[in-house]
């Protein structure tokens, strides 16, 4: 249960959607990302909107509501990943599980 509950708030929301937004936001003429990184990203894949960018960064407001005609298609995007890669932790817990619990003895 920990290995599906501790990273949705950490690795998700923490990281995760930082990651999808950080190359447009922080993009400036003297790193040069708009010209070398930003044509290589699909649009679909990460979100570009300035005015959601600077809201999610800075704040949207008092009585704004969260715009999620623009984060669910990228949510929705990346999920079969997120999806595949908590499998793939818990496919590793339940492979090491017999030689941590029987073989070593750790106390979790």
């Amino acid at each position: 249960m920990m290995v599906m509950a501790s990273p949705l708030p950490s690795l998700f929301a923490a990281k995760f959607l930082i990651q999808v937004t950080i190359p447009f936001y922080y993009a400036t003429p003297e790193n040069e990302w708009r010209e070398r990184i930003l044509p290589y990203v699909p649009h679909w894949l990460m979100l570009d909107d300035p005015a959601i960018l600077d809201s999610f960064y800075e704040g949207l407001g008092r009585g704004r509501p969260v715009p999620w005609s623009f984060w669910l298609p990228v949510i929705l995007c990346w999920l079969p990943f997120v999806w595949a890669l908590f499998l793939v932790m818990i496919a590793a817990m339940v492979i090491l599980r017999k030689q941590w619990i029987v073989h070593e003895r750790l106390i979790f």
